[in-house]
């Protein structure tokens, strides 16, 4: 590893008369550009210029034993550094003429370096120029393939009697690169011609000179770099290894819109030979006239502030001065019910704002919001059926948002089911008695409607066509969020409301010889009033009981008498109005058929209802003109008993 460290010269005899040997061992030819933080220190890359541009650079160095004389003694290796402790400032100026080609000179100035024996003091190097042309141009953002020449011409400027200077050369590289992103590629090939020396058995021909590299633009002011070149000599030395030098280089690069830039970089050697020294490091600083100190890539407008130089800004009034793109914040409002269906519908407001009703899914979009400020969203719905109701959201991000709301139901909210006994749906209407005028609801073919009702105490009827009249009892409170579920199984009708009464399609029974119902008429008569309750415009109901003729006639009007008070009661109890209701028991006064037998006896005993008022057009049964007689003074007697009768 010692052999190969740095720069080696492995010489049998050593002779330390340097003769004007023209031997350059400095070894760091500059790059000058126009202070980009994507420029290499020793490799070319191609760039599109700008054209007027004028660049200065000073970048300190100091560099370690860059050429070496190892020699044999006694069996072991020994380390001469011929040339060590270099001190200098590489001075550079870059001139844009054209987009395609500019003018770069640099000269390092020797502040001090030692030799041997003696310790040199301030001295110039070599004078360089080089005119890079471009073939191929990158796109404007450094992105995409370009391609350089770059012709060079050294001059011997510097003193040969240091191995700081030597001849008169000239030199041609290729410099092929290929941006990407941040990253930017390039690699350089080229020969140096005209310099010769043979200083101690070390060959100093004419060289290849190639590079490889790559920049990392971290952003538009800050680039880091790294790369590796080598001087091949075209003849081989004697001293194995010598003829390639190599040093590897890091770097970091920073530039400030004024123009002003700044370098620091070291470099360490990769393969030891004359002009590689062990190690180098820099620090310079440079200035830019004529072109901006960082450059608009994204097209945005932004430049020093810009933390996304590649990215164009979204100038929507929410961090425009960042130089990222970002979106405002789009919020996505669902809604759904206590029970957590979703609710087509809701009006969805911002304050007094409303920003639009969700849609079949139970959802809004809101679009174009404000980031980083909370909201507070409320929600309502035309139909009733839900109280308003608010959500606070977080501070809203960029992008997408979510927002659930959980409304309540409203205080009353009713819904109503109509199925058949069998649960199937029933399209039916819905009538009402409450503490207000309500309007009867038609329910729809699927026997479900929803409904928001005052406080208080209802009742609620379902009508249908073919089916018995039901009703509910249900009692809504003001302060209580809770959907009421009211559920009618609709049977068969065993009554029916005509324009002259009601009637019952099964008979009203009794116990035997008594006024006492039997269960099953109790059903039948709920259903008479609930008829009598849904048909207001029904007035006065005469309630007919009659008898058949066994028995005395004078018992038989007396047992139907007190079966229709009964009856009337039973009505009352449920909910008929006792006003409404006159019962008259006409016992066998008025058969409806001629007794044959016991089949005829069951048509004459019988309860009916028939309307007073309005008189129906065809007159009322068992009054005048029609079969049987009215017994005129019983007639009054109950309605006499009915009108003074005090209401429980």
């Amino acid at each position: 590893m010692p052999r190969l460290l740095a720069l080696a010269l492995l010489l049998p005899a050593v002779s330390l008369a340097q003769d004007n040997t023209a031997l350059n061992a400095h070894g760091f030819d500059h790059v000058v550009g126009d202070n980009d933080v994507r420029d290499f220190l020793q490799t070319w890359r191609p760039e599109t210029q700008v054209p007027g541009s004028l660049g200065f650079s000073l970048l300190a160095e100091y560099a370690e034993s860059p050429l070496v004389l190892i020699q044999r003694q006694a069996g072991e290796n020994t380390r001469l550094p011929l040339l060590d402790d270099v001190f200098a400032i590489n001075a550079g100026v870059h001139f844009a003429v054209h987009e395609r080609v500019a003018l770069a000179a640099g000269m390092p100035l020797f502040l001090s370096s030692r030799q041997v024996e003696t310790t040199d003091g301030p001295g110039i190097g070599d004078l360089h120029f080089s005119a890079p042309v471009g073939i191929v141009l990158p796109k404007e953002d450094d992105q995409g393939f370009g391609l350089s020449i770059i012709p060079t011409a050294y001059f011997p400027t510097g003193a040969t009697d240091r191995f700081v200077g030597g001849g008169f050369a000239g030199g041609l590289t290729l410099a092929p690169a290929f941006g990407a992103g941040p990253f930017t590629f390039a690699g350089n090939a080229g020969v140096e011609l005209g310099r010769s020396s043979d200083f101690q058995q070390l060959e100093h021909t004419p060289r290849l000179v190639t590079a490889l590299g790559v920049t990392w633009a971290v952003k538009d002011t800050l680039g880091i770099g790294l790369e590796a070149d080598f001087r091949s000599a075209l003849a081989k030395n004697e001293v194995s290894g010598t003829n390639s030098p190599g040093e590897g280089v890091l770097h970091v690069k920073g530039r400030y819109p004024v123009g002003l830039s700044w370098t620091l970089g070291g470099a360490a050697g990769i393969n030891r030979g004359g002009s590689a020294a062990k190690f180098r490091v820099f620090a310079g600083l440079g200035f830019t006239l004529g072109k901006r100190g960082a450059r608009d890539l994204d097209g945005d407008g932004l430049v020093e502030a810009d933390q996304c130089p590649r990215e164009a800004e979204v100038f929507n009034n929410y961090m425009d001065d960042d130089g990222c793109p970002d979106a405002l914040a789009d919020l996505s409002v669902t809604i759904v019910d206590p029970e957590g269906a979703l609710i087509v519908g809701a009006i969805v407001m911002q304050g007094e704002q409303e920003l639009g009703t969700t849609n079949d899914s139970g959802q809004l979009m809101v679009q174009g919001l404000m980031p980083g400020a909370p909201l507070t969203i409320r929600s309502e719905h035309g139909s009733g059926f839900y109280v308003a109701a608010e959500r606070d959201t977080e501070a809203l991000e960029s992008g997408a948002n979510d927002l659930r709301i959980n409304m309540l139901w409203a205080p009353g909210t009713i819904r109503v089911k109509t199925l058949t006994t069998e649960g199937g749906p029933v399209d039916s209407s819905l009538k009402f008695e409450g503490p207000e005028v309500w309007s009867d609801i038609l329910v729809g073919a699927d026997g479900e409607e929803m409904m928001v009702l005052p406080p208080g105490d209802w009742t609620i009827f379902a009508v249908a066509p073919e089916y018995g009249r039901e009703r509910r009892e249900v009692s809504l409170s003001p302060s209580e969020n809770v959907l009421t579920v009211i559920e009618f199984g609709l049977s068969a009708a065993t009554t029916l409301v005509t324009d002259s009464g009601v009637v019952i399609l099964e008979p009203v029974l009794f116990d035997f010889d008594s006024s006492a119902l039997k269960p099953r008429s109790r059903q039948l008569l709920t259903s008479v009033a609930n008829d009598l309750r849904t048909t207001p415009e029904i007035g006065l109901v005469e309630v007919q009981g009659h008898t058949s003729t066994t028995g005395s006639s004078t018992y038989n009007r007396d047992l139907s008498q007190r079966r229709m008070d009964t009856v009337v009661q039973f009505l009352t109890g449920e909910g008929v109005e006792a006003g409404l209701l006159l019962p008259v028991g006409y016992g066998e006064s008025c058969t409806a058929v001629v007794e044959r037998g016991e089949e005829d006896r069951q048509k004459n005993r019988r309860v009916q209802f028939f309307i007073l008022e309005p008189e129906p057009a065809d007159g009322v049964p068992c009054h005048a003109g029609q079969p049987g007689q009215l017994d005129t003074a019983r007639f009054e007697f109950s309605r006499e008993r009915v009108e003074t009768a005090t209401p429980e």
